[in-house]
């Protein structure tokens, strides 16, 4: 008989079988089945997700055929997916004791313990599986990892995949998990690396080709992330997510041309919506198209008015319009809509340095950083404020307290150095160049910018001179 034949009539045998089970439960009557028949129909229930029934099959068959190891082992199976976890770990030390190396029952063990937080246990079990795993080595490693990403443990899994991957290169899901595994862990060149090799053996899904897009955008590769989008929408033409994904990485790339064409295909197929129009005034606004950008933030609002940042977006466009008034209007709708926001504090101290309303820009720089401490932008913007307020003493303390912060920036460092220069501090304006020079080298003309005088200084130049050497620049 061919396999396909074969497997129809093997259908058809489950088929009858279960239609002829679920007669015997609806008639409320007892009928001899086999242990391999009832291992069907459990798996029948269990593989369509169907417990309930599948724990009443198991009921059956052990009434039946109590000493039956292989329904005993699916009774556990079932337990760990309903998280009946001591249940399972009952049942399998039961079984194991008679089946002392079955591989199956061995990596449950593994699992139960490592559920319950039994490492060494678990790794006992784990062990022991993969001994007895005469065939289908991988199959076994990939269950051992599969374990470990149940409890989220990304980092103990991926040993047993790679291992898996070692025993079978054509192994799908071992590859698509470690794919899976080193996205999680941060590890994005060897996630794109597993489903680059998940693609080369099966380049037709589309959800893999989703992924890969993704993992491109993680490293700032827009332009591949375009074309895994590009590969999984000539799969699927309505995959919204795909449309929406592509679409943010054209703007990515700064295509933004094409970005707003992707919007407004996504929009096409998912519907209005506020965000999706935020994004295309993004487009538009880094085009230098304020008017269009503006009429965007203005279609997300009309959509939504409580969308926080179409109100911090058109303030941003009235802002660089030089219509300072307006922009605070629109600021502070967004700031009430969103009060934890660092960014939209940032911003509200900004336009009221620039309205000269002293006390609430301080406020707000306060504020922000009271939010996100770590945002060197934030410290920059408060000390630039103290110092075109001709409070040189305030604009140095606060880049301090920005390093006792432990905020890493070589902006930060250069605009120090000026501020000591200025302040008559050379001796320690040196140490903070060091620095800075240390960390981005190519931007120390930032400090001849803003401090002129930095350029007649001799310390400053022969450090400048030394870094320029280490650099190899000209």
């Amino acid at each position: 008989m061919e396999q396909g034949a074969k497997d129809d009539y093997e259908s058809n045998e489950i088929a009858l079988l279960i239609e002829r089970y679920q007669k015997m439960q609806h008639e409320e009557r007892v009928e001899f089945f086999d242990v391999a028949e009832f291992e069907y129909i459990i798996d029948y229930y269990s593989d369509r997700g169907h417990h309930s029934h599948a724990v009443k099959a198991v009921r059956s068959g052990l009434r039946q055929h109590p000493q039956a190891i292989s329904l005993k082992v699916r009774q556990a199976r079932i337990l760990l997916t309903q998280g009946k976890v001591e249940e399972a770990r009952e049942m399998l030390e039961m079984v194991a004791g008679i089946e002392s190396s079955n591989p199956e029952i061995l990596l449950m063990l593994g699992s139960c313990y490592n559920f319950l937080g039994e490492s060494r246990k678990a790794t006992y079990y784990f062990e022991e599986a993969e001994r007895f795993a005469y065939e289908e080595k991988d199959e076994v490693l990939y269950s051992i990892g599969v374990a470990f990403i149940q409890n989220s443990e990304y980092n103990r899994a991926i040993p047993f995949f790679e291992r898996a991957y070692q025993e079978n290169p054509e192994n799908e899901n071992v590859i698509y998990d470690l794919a899976f595994s080193y996205d999680k862990v941060g590890e994005s060149y060897k996630c794109i690396q597993y489903y680059n090799k998940y693609l080369d053996l099966d380049p037709f899904s589309e959800f893999v080709w989703y992924n890969l897009g993704i993992a491109y955008n993680r490293v700032n590769d827009f332009n591949n992330a375009v074309e895994a989008y590009d590969f999984a929408l000539a799969l699927d033409d309505n995959y919204a997510s795909a449309l929406f994904n592509r679409a943010n990485s054209l703007a990515n790339a700064e295509r933004f041309d094409e970005a707003i064409a992707g919007y407004e295909e996504y929009l096409k197929i998912d519907g209005e919506s506020d965000e999706t129009y935020c994004y295309i005034a993004e487009c538009y606004f880094h085009q230098r198209k304020f008017k269009e950008a503006f009429d965007y933030y203005k279609k997300a609002l009309q959509l939504n008015a409580y969308n926080a940042d179409a109100w911090y977006g058109a303030s941003v466009v009235l802002l660089v319009e030089d219509k300072v008034p307006e922009s605070l209007v629109f600021l502070k709708k967004a700031i009430k809509l969103e009060e934890d926001n660092a960014d939209f504090w940032l911003t509200f101290g900004k336009v009221n340095s620039t309205l000269n309303d002293y006390e609430e820009a301080e406020q707000a720089f306060q504020k922000a950083l009271q939010l996100d401490a770590n945002n060197p932008e934030s410290w920059l913007s408060f000390a630039d404020f103290y110092y075109e307020y001709d409070q040189l003493a305030m604009a140095i303390d606060t880049l301090m307290k920005a390093k006792k912060q432990h905020v890493v920036s070589a902006t930060l460092n250069y605009r120090l150095t000026a501020y000591l220069l200025e302040n008559g501090d050379e001796h320690l304006a040196m140490h903070y160049l060091e620095q800075a020079l240390s960390e981005d080298f190519s931007q120390y003309h930032d400090l001849f910018d803003f401090c002129p005088k930095a350029l007649e200084s001799e310390p400053v130049n022969r450090l400048i001179d030394k870094y320029k050497t280490i650099n190899h620049y000209h």
